[in-house]
């Protein structure tokens, strides 16, 4: 939308996960995309419609989704207290256009023993941290992914920052 293209795009992916708290995903496109999918197509073809509690969880999440700009701005809020907080963390690196889906890096530690036990320590405290290890990404580049939710608080978000500091 930003640079006016919108009309020049043959096909977009919409997934369904995250943000409108269902499943699945679909392609939109023009006609003669669909027919093509429809008739040549193998995974499509063998796949099976979503059922009728995601359809409504989808219709339910589009209607709501005009209207939370206050939710909206609370969580870029929060992310952007997140980052902050994190960063002041010594030992820690979380880069500055992380947005929401946040990867904390350890630049003083290397390897994934070190980030698998951070994660698991945090899991302790009472924190959903994820360790992402190689192969998911490349050795040397191990990371913990923290997803900030609206519903998060800022004393949460402090308590994290003093579990990480304590465990790194």
């Amino acid at each position: 939308m930003e640079l006016g293209l919108e009309e020049q795009v043959f096909a977009r992916i919409l997934t369904f996960g995250k943000a409108l708290g269902s499943q699945g995903a679909c392609i939109a496109g023009p006609q003669v995309l669909r027919e093509y999918l429809l008739n040549f197509s193998r995974p499509f073809i063998y796949t099976t419609a979503l059922p009728p509690l995601a359809i409504a969880t989808l219709a339910a999440a589009y209607q709501m989704l005009p209207n939370m700009q206050q939710e909206r701005q609370r969580l870029f809020a929060l992310s952007d207290l997140l980052k902050t907080t994190l960063n002041a963390v010594p030992g820690l690196h979380v880069p500055e256009e992380s947005h929401i889906i946040h990867p904390v890096f350890f630049p003083d530690h290397a390897g994934p023993a070190h980030v698998k036990a951070v994660a698991q320590a945090a899991q302790a405290q009472g924190f959903d941290v994820r360790a992402i290890l190689p192969p998911t990404v490349p050795a040397g580049t191990e990371r913990l992914r923290l997803i900030v939710h609206s519903y998060n608080t800022e004393a949460e978000i402090e308590g994290l920052a003093a579990v990480l500091g304590r465990i790194n």
